[in-house]
């Protein structure tokens, strides 16, 4: 048996990130949990995991995130199970953070909703999980994203200029794509993404030698790849 193994950091490669492959099976006026969710071992930048999902689970007004698994902290001499965030402090460790911005809501929701219509066509057509509405897996970084039933075809919607609109917030120039909010900020040429809200802040990412400006805080990270984030207990 051949197992193959890409060690990849998510932040830089957006179009294949967690939240994006989750969105599109978000359903107009539905609750919407994920139950199992991951960066596992052994992948070295899975610290990335906690934050990301927080943030990119409020913008799509997410009812829900359970980050799958949590069993007993084996801190032998090698941590060695590919599930169990117990055993490892980098994941583990920004819980708090990650809950607190969460449970708050620190995060605004989306701006704008881009919302896919389907058929009985579709519904009972031939079954494609993983399409992106419209095609473009970025855009649940950028705005909310939904599917909506429809009985008949007079109640099917273009979205065209609405994708349109969600992805001029993507400057595939300098790759950079930013929120409708503006609160996300994912720089995924440098491998960097950041959340500048009133009561949570940070970066995350390959910070090491960089300086990061937000609203209220400054990060010079001395770690190549490193979590740093703030957190308000006063509500101020």
């Amino acid at each position: 048996t051949q197992i193959v193994f890409n060690n990849l950091p998510m932040v830089k490669y957006p179009d294949k990130a967690l939240p994006n492959n989750f969105a599109f099976y978000k359903i107009t006026g539905l609750p919407f949990v994920i139950s199992e969710w991951n960066c596992c071992y052994p992948n070295e930048f899975r610290a990335e995991g906690p934050m990301i999902m927080a943030a990119y689970a409020l913008l799509q007004d997410f009812d829900g995130v359970l980050q799958f698994a949590l069993s007993g902290g084996s801190w032998g001499k090698s941590l060695f199970d590919n599930f169990d965030i117990g055993a490892w402090p980098n994941v583990f460790g920004e819980w708090p953070a990650a809950a607190l911005m969460f449970y708050r809501r620190d995060v605004k929701g989306a701006m704008n909703l881009i919302e896919e219509t389907l058929g009985e066509k579709e519904i009972f057509g031939y079954i494609n999980e993983d399409k992106p509405i419209a095609g473009e897996p970025l855009l649940p970084l950028i705005s909310r994203t939904a599917k909506r039933y429809v009985k008949s075809k007079s109640e099917m919607i273009n979205i065209d200029k609405d994708v349109e609109a969600a992805l001029k917030k993507h400057d595939s120039s300098n790759k950079v794509i930013t929120s409708d909010t503006g609160e996300l900020k994912w720089l995924y040429g440098d491998g960097i993404f950041n959340i500048n809200t009133p009561k949570s802040q940070g970066s995350l990412g390959f910070l090491g030698g960089r300086n990061i400006v937000l609203t209220d805080i400054q990060i010079r990270g001395a770690t190549n790849f490193c979590s740093i984030f703030i957190s308000s207990l006063d509500n101020k």
